[in-house]
């Protein structure tokens, strides 16, 4: 008969990735990404943004996304939306027995941000270097987008 030694740790690092799964799971959403085994199935992460606008008539989007290329990136514009996706793989294939620690982000992505003013999506330019995609379009009109507000119900 073996003994181990009883890690709480461990038991919490397998019940919080239970609770990861169970949320992306109901939600389809992003997952968080810490130390992943390739077993576990696909991995999703969403690229960090920056959203702002540097004059009144420019709309400008960055967005990180190291170690990608052009080629593995789709943007879609309409005049209310960006919506961009795309795929990082690992570019070898090595034993998950091999690694000590690895946080790098692998995986498809998915984000679809909502712009706060509407713009001339016909008129927008993309760049990508180094990592950084950087999208900017002309604002169609200078009105924020309807904003929700409390009613008051009659009695």
């Amino acid at each position: 008969m073996t003994m181990t030694t009883w890690n709480p740790l461990s038991e919490l690092e397998a019940m919080r990735q239970q609770l990861d799964r169970v949320f992306h799971q109901m939600w389809r959403g992003p997952r968080p990404q810490t130390w992943r085994k390739e077993s576990e199935g696909p991995a999703y992460y969403q690229p960090a943004i920056e959203l702002y606008t540097p004059d009144e008539g420019t709309l400008v989007v960055h967005v990180e996304l190291p170690g990608l290329t052009a080629d593995a990136i789709t943007l879609e514009l309409s005049e209310d939306t960006l919506h961009l996706s795309g795929e990082l793989r690992r570019e070898e294939k090595i034993n998950e027995d091999a690694y000590f620690r690895s946080e790098r982000n692998y995986g498809r992505f998915e984000r679809h941000v909502a712009l706060p003013y509407r713009v001339k999506e016909g008129e927008a330019k993309a760049s990508f270097t180094h990592g950084l995609l950087t999208v900017r379009v002309p604002l169609a009109e200078r009105v924020k987008r309807p904003q929700s507000r409390k009613l008051t119900l009659e009695r």
